[in-house]
């Protein structure tokens, strides 16, 4: 059995990554260099990871595609457009439950998903997985209906119509993707997770030499999806001990004002709501 893992090297779908090979499946981890402010630090989150899981037996590959042309196609887009910030706090949360705005990369998904397809096809894989939960679902193309979808197009889309799109971890919120991983023992691979949509910041010269490759170098600690990934591991921690393994350049900025801030505008669509009781 073989299954396409579409990754950008962070926690949600590496974690897909990981549910296949625990299944049994031989897994071709597939990430796009789309010239995402991001791609430094994803593309060596999956080198790691791919190689580490190798080295521990498992059966993983990893293949990175080149879409250069995201580039003019992402303009106004805070993921791609050097000249649009990326958007930080609060403030990002509240648009990825809402209206979105500059977050969204166009029919970023879609063209992700062709392109697997491609992939299955060629080494005769069954299963594509996107990392799509119930964090997420405010997007429409992280959502099932999205998946079940582009299934049902893929039976007319390729020769022999028999792949399936999915996402294993579709029920899960972030806390509990964590979870899952750790339960099955895969808590030491978010250590090599990359959850920022900004460059990486290096650490500081003096540090360098004592770390490997992948740990010179932290998220920033302030936008979005590190909001996302910080309070995902303060749930965990909170309810089963599970401590946050990456380091971050700024790591005052969620305990100190984002929690504040969560607490006090914090809606009943948002993923966090159902977690606020554990905020001190």
């Amino acid at each position: 059995m073989k299954a396409v893992i579409v990754t950008s090297g962070g926690l949600d779908s590496v974690t897909n990554g990981l549910m296949m090979l625990k299944k049994g499946y031989e897994c071709l981890f597939l990430h796009f260099d789309y010239k995402q402010k991001c791609e430094q630090g994803e593309r060596l989150s999956c080198e790691v990871i791919v190689k580490e899981l190798g080295n521990k037996g498992f059966p993983v590959s990893l293949q990175v595609v080149e879409l250069p042309v995201f580039k003019e196609l992402g303009q106004g887009s805070s993921l791609v457009d050097d000249a649009v910030g990326v958007v930080e706090g609060i403030e990002s949360i509240k648009m990825s439950s809402g209206e979105i705005g500059n977050l969204w990369v166009p029919a970023r998904n879609v063209i992700f998903i062709a392109f697997a397809a491609a992939f299955a096809e060629k080494i005769g894989a069954e299963v594509i997985t996107l990392g799509c939960n119930q964090s997420e679902s405010s997007y429409k193309d992280n959502t099932k209906t999205f998946l079940d979808r582009y299934t049902r197009m893929l039976e007319y889309g390729t020769l022999r119509g028999r792949i399936k799109v999915i996402s294993p971890e579709w029920k899960f919120d972030k806390p509990h993707i964590l979870k899952w991983g750790w339960d099955n023992g895969f808590g030491w691979v978010y250590e090599y997770t990359y959850s920022c949509d900004d460059k990486p910041v290096f650490v500081v010269e003096r540090e360098r030499e004592e770390l490997p490759h992948r740990k010179q170098f932290v998220t920033c600690g302030m936008d979005g999806c590190c909001m996302n990934r910080r309070f995902a591991f303060y749930v965990a921690e909170k309810l089963w001990g599970m401590k946050d393994n990456q380091r971050y350049a700024n790591e005052d900025y969620f305990r100190v004002l984002f929690l504040k801030q969560l607490k006090e505008t914090c809606e009943e669509t948002w993923w966090q709501f159902k977690y606020l009781n554990l905020v001190e």
